[in-house]
């Protein structure tokens, strides 16, 4: 009977393994390789001029330019367009209208502030 029960939790051990590697692969990694590409995506966004307190605006006319001789970024900066021109909207999440301090993902995705804080606390616990 311990046999069974040993191999039954050696199962579920490796199907939340495989979980872990299809939601997140982050949690199955080493932490120095994880670092080391944090550290080259931060020295990217450095050398290409994005930081997380852009204006919107601005992040509209680089996406509207062209550069380098290449195709401007029409979907991105229709996206950013849509979100800017939604501020008045509600807040996804918590509903409040209009959105108090607005917050967007490096997905485009539009939320307050404060819902983005509570949805990362509560995925952290």
């Amino acid at each position: 009977m311990g046999t069974v029960l040993k191999s039954y939790t050696n199962i579920f051990a490796h199907v939340l393994r495989l979980r872990q590697a299809c939601c997140h692969p982050v949690l199955i990694r080493k932490k120095e390789i994880v670092d080391d590409e944090m550290m080259a995506e931060a020295e990217y966004d450095a050398a290409k001029g994005f930081s997380d307190d852009m204006d919107l605006n601005a992040l509209i006319d680089r996406y509207s330019a062209e550069e380098n001789n290449a195709s401007p970024n029409l979907y991105g900066a229709n996206a950013l367009k849509e979100i800017r021109d939604n501020v008045e909207n509600e807040c996804p999440m918590c509903l409040s209208d209009p959105m108090p301090d607005q917050t967007v993902t490096g997905c485009l995705h539009a939320a307050c502030k404060g819902c983005w804080v509570h949805l990362i606390e509560v995925r952290v616990k």
